[in-house]
């Protein structure tokens, strides 16, 4: 998960490969697409999302990676939001 917080697609990829569990949750539910997309991260979303991570995973209370993408997002992140909004949303993210 450190990997995708921090926006290291590198690193994500090797982990991806060596098996990583794509869909693991912290110990608050949080998720890497979480993470990802929570700090505005492009590209780890995208792989995350090419390797089939579940847009739809719960960590409780309603948060999504959707409702991640949606919440707190000021006018210098609108752009980037937008476009992991609409990853989110062409790889199946529901309200």
């Amino acid at each position: 998960m450190l990997s995708s917080r921090i926006g290291h697609t590198e690193a994500s990829k090797i982990l991806l490969g060596m098996g990583a569990n794509i869909d693991a949750q912290n110990i608050d539910g949080i998720t890497a697409l979480m993470l990802a997309v929570h700090n505005n991260h492009v590209e780890v979303v995208k792989l995350l999302l090419d390797n089939k991570a579940n847009v739809n995973l719960n960590a409780g209370g309603g948060l999504t990676a959707l409702r991640t993408a949606k919440v707190g997002t000021s006018l210098t992140k609108i752009f980037v939001r937008s476009k992991i909004l609409a990853l989110l949303r062409g790889a199946g993210a529901r309200e």
